[in-house]
């Protein structure tokens, strides 16, 4: 991916999944979701740190 490239949503999520192995499906989500209002972007990424701090391990 190219960081010049990211907004600053796209950051804050892709930043807060940087630990999980997503597939490029699941990140091209990810980016799609960044293009949500930025509070939905916040939530997102508080709730993908919840689960990484509860030991949500992949699929």
């Amino acid at each position: 991916m190219l960081d010049g490239f990211l907004n600053e949503r796209e950051k804050m999520i892709l930043d807060a999944a940087k630990d999980l192995n997503l597939t490029k499906d699941e990140i091209r989500t990810l980016r799609w979701l960044s293009k949500w209002e930025v509070e939905t972007v916040c939530n997102i990424c508080a709730i993908i740190k919840k689960a990484k701090e509860c030991g949500l391990k992949e699929g």
